[in-house]
């Protein structure tokens, strides 16, 4: 299956969807050295980089409907972070980029969508955070599952 990288960062989806055999056509990231390193590690020939999510139109977007079976997105987790002292969920704008990938999900219509970010988005704002991008992600005509992972019980050095 082809896929898009939503806030790509240095290719954690696009790693593991390649090692499955899966084909990138997209990927962005707002983040100048995050997109360096990214196309250093990947060959990215052919495909569309995009940096700022939202600064892509709903028009580009739809040229990649029925060409795109996969978005993944790893959307700024410091919003949603319990480490973060300033948490603030969805009044943080980088806590709507949530909502910018919908975006492109509505234009694009992929048979499958995921997401990662961090344990304390399933309590912010009393969980109502959750319960809105689990909403949204209704309305766009998707089932939703949804569990918690750990890292450290996947091969990564890190506990989170």
């Amino acid at each position: 299956m082809k896929f898009i990288d939503f806030c790509s960062g240095i290719g954690g989806f696009r790693n593991a969807l390649e090692q499955s055999g899966h084909k990138c056509i997209a990927f962005a990231d707002i983040g100048d050295k995050q997109r360096t390193a990214y196309k250093a590690m990947y060959n990215i020939e052919n495909e569309v980089e995009w940096s700022d999510i939202t600064t892509i139109s709903d028009d580009d977007f739809r040229l990649f409907r029925g060409k795109a079976d996969i978005i993944g997105g790893g959307f700024p987790c410091q919003p949603f972070s319990q480490s973060n002292p300033n948490r603030k969920g969805f009044e943080d704008t980088r806590g709507t980029i949530f909502f910018d990938i919908c975006r492109a999900v509505k234009e694009i219509e992929p048979k499958y969508v995921f997401f990662e970010n961090v344990k304390g988005l399933l309590n912010d704002d009393k969980g109502r955070t959750f319960g809105t991008i689990i909403c949204k992600l209704d309305e766009l005509g998707y089932d939703v599952e949804w569990q918690i992972i750990n890292s450290k019980h996947h091969g990564s050095a890190q506990n989170r």
